[in-house]
């Protein structure tokens, strides 16, 4: 008969050595501008951004601001709207990060859109997205 574990409490102490600073205290400073957004056939929009980071590579939480406002860009772009005047979220996210992405540089990567699919009073969108250096990967479903 297998015993069962007695639950562990950890002391704050010992969270704050093994949680990151960086993501706790110092994550939410991190800023990107658009340097160039262009229509490169018709669903796929080629993005580059300048990042600023504390640490030298783009984190996951990062980046998934970064493709998020690009879909954002992305779909009411091709959906001939002029300015955002609509809630657009993400409903689902798949990302695989190989290697990191260096921050503090520019970061190219690309956005394709499928079809729209109308079903309820919302659009709903599929994006894939890849970064030129191929080093992060995945696909987003948004909706507005």
């Amino acid at each position: 008969m297998q015993m069962e574990e007695s639950p562990i409490a950890l002391s704050r102490e010992n969270v704050l050595r093994l949680s990151s600073y960086y993501l706790r205290e110092t994550s939410s400073g991190d800023t990107f501008s658009y340097v160039s957004v262009v229509k490169a056939c018709l669903t796929t929009y080629e993005f580059e951004v300048s990042t600023r980071s504390t640490v030298d590579f783009v984190s996951m939480p990062f980046f998934i601001r970064i493709i998020g406002d690009a879909s954002i860009v992305a779909v009411l772009h091709q959906d001939g709207f002029e300015a955002k005047q609509q809630p657009v979220w993400g409903r689902r996210l798949v990302m695989d990060c190989f290697k990191q992405v260096p921050a503090n540089a520019a970061l190219h990567f690309r956005l394709s859109l499928s079809e729209s699919i109308s079903a309820t009073d919302y659009t709903t969108r599929l994006l894939r997205f890849e970064t030129s250096c191929g080093n992060c990967v995945g696909s987003m479903v948004v909706v507005f």
